[in-house]
This record gives structure tokens, sequence and C-alpha cells, in this order.
């Protein structure tokens, strides 16, 4: 186990719910 790996997927992650949370802003904005 890479003990870098775990923060790398947890940043994916939050980048991820940033992307959702960008894409449900342009939907609430149309």
């Amino acid at each position: 186990n890479c003990p870098g790996l775990e923060k790398i997927s947890k940043r994916l992650g939050q980048m991820t719910k940033c992307i959702m949370t960008e894409k449900e802003k342009e939907l609430i904005k149309t």
C-alpha cells in the first residue's frame, strides 16, 4: 500500500464533488 494513495483518492473524491456541485449550479441557473 502506498501511503500517498489514500490522500490522492480523497483529493479525487473532493474534486469530483466540486465538479458535481458546479454541474448542479448550472442546472439550477437554467
